[in-house]
């Protein structure tokens, strides 16, 4: 096994930990804790596809609680979650945007008169 796997693995045991630790809480607790489960599974996918140096691979693999790390790193950051998701948002929207135009397929009468 190299060492890019050993730590996919590591990231993939961190989530699961923290996916049985969800399921033994009250539901109100997982929806509390919700926002954490999406940003570290964001997290591990991301690192898993990332090219890394073998230091920072095996540093990584090393550390402890490592999602927990990046996901606290996360939160100290001054970009929300939503503005990463508006910057993509926006995009989508111009790409189809773009597709209908090159399409000919928008109808504007299907706009009320004050949107025209």
């Amino acid at each position: 096994m190299d060492i890019k796997e050993k730590l996919n693995i590591k990231l993939d045991k961190e989530y699961k930990n923290l996916c049985d630790e969800l399921k033994r809480k009250s539901k109100e607790e997982i929806i509390e804790r919700a926002y954490e489960l999406t940003v570290k599974d964001e997290l591990k996918e991301e690192i898993k596809n990332m090219d890394l140096y073998d230091k920072e691979i095996i540093i990584m693999t090393e550390q402890k609680d490592l999602l927990n790390e990046f996901y606290h790193d996360w939160l100290d950051t001054d970009v929300p979650l939503g503005e990463a998701l508006r910057n993509t948002i926006e995009e989508s929207v111009a790409t189809i945007t773009r597709y209908y135009n090159k399409q000919d397929r928008f109808n504007p009468s299907k706009m009320n008169s004050k949107e025209r």
